[in-house]
């Protein structure tokens, strides 16, 4: 099934589930550059949902670290606080960071809508007052920075502070496990669905942070 097809029978899902509660919430989660954000901006297209991307929430340059943040990298609170006040119907205001200066923008105000989309790595461990629906993207690991590299260029160096982080985050919270939907992503197939990350993880008894997917070198 293409991602297209599968954002239109998401989006009657959500607009149906629209009717039985206030907001209608769609968590995406799963590994970097394995189709997240198609999917995710297929389905905002076809719902006019409000969008929510947990990359904007990087910490900028210099930022503290938050203990209790599943990835040392986002401003966790920030980003709970937003979803939950989108989740509820409410407006939320937020920094976003800009990727070029790795400073935070001029804070906006987000309305809320009907069906909320989040989307990004660490999307399930993000608490919601009522249930979303969890979707996980995985991808053909050993490929994916090939992926990145031809996506950014040279801006894929920077990759390197993040890939150690977000791979202890799926270690720990294994997301695919509970997820409501699971997608065959970037370059995989049923055929090859062996040598995805969620697969691969689950095979390695001792882990894979420091030995899979290591920053690619063209």
């Amino acid at each position: 099934m293409s991602f297209d097809s599968l954002a239109d029978l998401l989006a009657q899902r959500m607009l149906e589930q629209r009717h039985k509660q206030a907001v209608a919430i769609v968590a995406i989660d799963g590994f970097g550059c394995c189709g997240k954000s198609t999917l995710a901006q297929a389905l905002a297209v076809r719902t006019g949902a409000a969008s929510l991307e947990t990359d904007d929430f990087q910490q900028p340059d210099g930022g503290l670290i938050e203990p209790a943040s599943p990835l040392s990298y986002r401003r966790w609170s920030a980003l709970q606080a937003t979803a939950i006040a989108l989740a509820l119907g409410q407006p939320a205001r937020y920094a976003a960071i800009d990727w070029e200066t790795h400073k935070l923008q001029t804070e906006v105000e987000v309305q809320p809508k009907p069906i909320l989309i989040v989307d990004g790595i660490g999307a399930h461990a993000l608490r919601f007052p009522t249930p979303p629906l969890r979707v996980f993207v995985d991808g053909h690991a050993r490929s994916r920075m090939h992926r990145v590299a031809a996506r950014d260029g040279a801006k894929h160096a920077d990759w390197d502070r993040y890939v150690m982080v977000e791979l202890a985050y799926f270690e720990r919270y294994k997301p695919w496990r509970t997820a409501d939907l699971f997608v065959i992503g970037a370059e995989l197939t049923f055929g090859n669905s062996s040598e995805g990350f969620a697969r691969l993880l689950e095979r390695a008894a001792s882990g894979l942070t420091g030995r899979l997917d290591r920053p690619y070198r063209p």
